[in-house]
């Protein structure tokens, strides 16, 4: 699992599973198969949450909760 992470380019993306992270130009950011919008860190987030769940680890681990429940604030 990897990330790769250009900021000059506005994008990231991820070695393990298809998603991605797009900057708007407000310096949002946006994740393919996610609601919302995101700042940079939780764009990060958004990627190793899909990278965990890709690599097999279930929904119900306390980590991935954690952090799916880090996201749903951040997006409201």
């Amino acid at each position: 699992m990897a990330l790769t992470i250009d900021p000059k380019a506005g994008r990231m993306s991820s070695t393990a599973c298809d998603t991605m992270a797009t900057r708007s130009p407000d310096g949002t950011w946006t994740v393919t198969g996610r609601e919302g919008v995101y700042d940079y860190n939780h764009a990060i987030t958004a990627l190793t949450v899909d990278e965990l769940r890709a690599s097999g680890v279930p929904a119900s681990d306390p980590l991935v909760q954690m952090l799916e429940s880090e996201l749903r604030e951040a997006s409201e």
